[in-house]
């Protein structure tokens, strides 16, 4: 999951325009449509749209999945900017419309009236009736920085630390359980850096690395590998502040897959995590 490149965190997010048209994100291996078509489409009918597009010469253009769209995410970026990097994707709408909204591939578990949808107006993920939305397609441009694993084999105990998930499609190590206790932003942080081995608060896009959005609401939406926690509501704190504003930092829900934010005096709990 590229992380934005000002940020200090691993995999800083890394474009290349050089191609008319596309930008390949070098982090994931992904190559996007940069210029966006101005009509609005509902996920059968982008579908339809991106299936047909010829961009440079490739007939394998598809809907991005709600996690891929996730990975062009700036959290970085004022509020009233468009959370993308503005030089690889220009004239990105920030409107809070569904002109701002982008249309994924991925429905939600459990009702079929609802789809996945994010908004780079503030670049959180949504579940909201399927209607129409932008449209910006994906395929696989470098298959070579892309990370396999067997089937049903993505998380595992990571070696020499208890206690603790590898995720084998990022690379991430996961703390399994969480805190022992809700805590307000700043303790979370200390939390998290007070565990050995180099642990920290995960972004909000690495925490989304982890939603399983098969799975239906209430969820718990996350792998069952995890040490679930009695704390409630399913609210978790990340390591992202929400820009422009120093009082609020992102959080992710898991009992929706819905990212959102608040007040970092608010208390939620921890799941730390480090680097392989």
């Amino acid at each position: 999951m590229p992380n934005p490149a000002t940020s200090g965190l691993p995999n800083p997010a890394n474009y290349d325009t050089s191609v008319a048209g596309v930008v390949l994100d070098k982090v994931t291996g992904l190559a996007w449509q940069r210029t966006l078509d101005t009509n609005l489409y509902s996920p059968t009918d982008a579908a339809a749209y991106c299936a047909a597009t010829r961009l440079d010469g490739r007939t394998d253009w598809r809907v991005p999945t709600v996690l891929e769209l996730t990975t062009l995410v700036d959290y970085t970026q004022q509020q009233l900017d468009p959370d993308i990097d503005p030089v690889a994707f220009p004239n990105t709408p920030n409107d809070n419309t569904i002109t701002a909204r982008f249309v994924t591939s991925t429905p939600v578990a459990g009702d079929a009236s609802l789809n996945w949808f994010v908004h780079f107006q503030n670049g959180n993920s949504t579940r909201e009736a399927a209607g129409a939305g932008r449209i910006r397609c994906v395929r696989v441009g470098d298959p070579s920085v892309m990370r396999c694993y067997p089937s049903n084999a993505r998380f595992s105990p990571a070696a020499g630390t208890v206690g603790t998930v590898l995720d084998a499609a990022t690379g991430l190590v996961w703390q399994q359980g969480v805190s022992p206790a809700g805590m307000q932003w700043a303790d979370a942080v200390t939390y998290c850096a007070g565990l050995s081995g180099g642990f920290r608060l995960p972004s909000m896009k690495e925490m989304q690395t982890i939603v399983s959005y098969t799975v239906a609401a209430p969820g718990p939406m996350i792998d069952g590998v995890f040490a679930s926690s009695s704390i409630s509501p399913p609210y978790y704190w990340t390591g992202s502040p929400l820009s422009g504003v120093a009082t609020s930092a992102w959080l992710m829900d898991f009992g929706t897959g819905i990212s959102s934010w608040n007040g970092r005096t608010a208390t939620y709990p921890a799941r730390c995590v480090r680097a392989p």
